[in-house]
């Protein structure tokens, strides 16, 4: 787990969503580092796209008996030049890793890009209560 951990360069990404394409904004190693970034984009003409933001989190201990690393998924939008937190169902919530997975199959940066294009294209959905697991997202 500790070579996964040394993988995962970027833990906070920020990306603007639209119907044809999505951007990535910012990404960094902190929420505080890429907001920075996300203020000076809130003067931009962006009002009304909507803003998902990733954050990859590598937990110590196991969750839900085999779980190891996290994605949690947080959806936004400018409105009146300041972001604001919004709640669009079956987009937000976690998406979980298990340690045994992760250690068969190793690290790799497209599993956020996959994530964020099933979302976005309504292949997938977050379902809260639940453990909503990478290896079977998207193929309910």
């Amino acid at each position: 787990m500790d070579e996964i951990k040394k993988q995962i360069e970027n833990t906070v990404y920020w990306f603007k969503i639209n119907l044809k394409k999505v951007k990535i904004l910012a990404k960094g190693k902190s929420k505080k580092e890429t907001k920075k970034i996300l203020k000076k984009l809130a003067e931009d003409k962006s009002q009304y796209a909507i803003i998902l933001r990733v954050i990859i989190k590598v937990h110590k201990k196991l969750r839900y008996d085999t779980c190891i690393l996290s994605f949690n998924f947080d959806n936004f939008q400018i409105k009146n030049g300041k972001l604001k937190r919004i709640h669009l169902d079956g987009k937000c919530g976690f998406v979980w890793f298990e340690k045994d997975w992760l250690l068969e199959n190793g690290w790799n940066k497209k599993y956020i890009s996959n994530v964020v294009h099933l979302l976005r294209n309504g292949k997938a959905e977050i379902i809260i209560p639940g453990i909503n697991l990478y290896q079977l997202f998207g193929k309910n």
